[in-house]
């Protein structure tokens, strides 16, 4: 084996995470834990609470129009737990990882906890706070999965931004 190579294997095994630890430090409430889950909705989040009701709303109305059981997982890694307060009550999956003052949000350590710590499932859907979703979501997504073992999910398609006046009337 070449230097570069252990070299490499060696800085891996050094920064191994610990999520036996983290999962210890973490504040959750799984609401949503039937483990016949199809999908695990995930959303990462830090701050944007004004995007929570809409995501939710537009998330719960595609569930409804799909026959496969959908899991909702949101994991906020922030200094404050913002989102807690709204997912309580809901049939979500809620992970809040404490950050440090200054600390970067770190996504991909949420969207591994999410997978880690919540619904067992065959399909794990990454997404975002602020994109919301059609009511034939998930049947299209289902679709699209038929001969493939993942997805891109920008693949001759695209995400519709909008401005500040727009975004805000559909937040309302």
């Amino acid at each position: 084996m070449n230097l570069s190579l252990q070299h490499l294997i060696n800085k891996t095994n050094q920064s191994k995470i610990d999520y036996t630890d983290i999962k210890s430090k973490c504040v959750t409430f799984l609401n949503d834990q039937s483990g016949d889950c199809l999908i695990n909705f995930i959303i990462t989040v830090r701050g944007r609470l004004n995007f929570t009701e809409s995501l939710w709303n537009h998330f719960e109305e595609a569930r409804k129009t799909y026959a496969g059981r959908v899991c909702f997982t949101i994991v906020e890694h922030s200094e404050v737990p913002e989102h807690s307060k709204f997912y309580r009550k809901k049939q979500a999956n809620y992970i809040f990882l404490n950050s440090k003052q200054g600390e970067l949000f770190n996504k991909c350590l949420s969207y591994n906890l999410g997978v880690l710590f919540a619904s067992p499932s065959k399909y794990y859907l990454f997404h975002d706070l602020d994109i919301l979703m059609q009511k034939d979501f998930f049947p299209k997504v289902m679709e699209s999965l038929a001969d493939a073992k993942a997805l891109q999910c920008y693949a001759k398609r695209r995400v519709l931004n909008c401005d500040i006046n727009v975004t805000n009337a559909i937040l309302k």
